[in-house]
């Protein structure tokens, strides 16, 4: 996995942390596509043979 991947993937987490402290307050605005991928989904797209999402 190279650095922008590696990117990619924090910016995602931290996504899905802000998504999970803004409903803790009620805030419950459509979640952020960042949300709705576990890091199960994370690790198969950056472990695919095909990989070319960056490109």
């Amino acid at each position: 996995m190279d650095n922008q991947e590696k990117r990619f993937i924090n910016q995602i987490r931290s996504i899905k942390k802000w998504d999970s402290e803004l409903q803790k307050v009620g805030i419950t605005n459509q979640p952020s596509y960042g949300s709705c991928l576990t890091e199960t989904d994370l690790q198969e797209i950056f472990s695919h043979p095909k990989r070319n999402i960056m490109e």
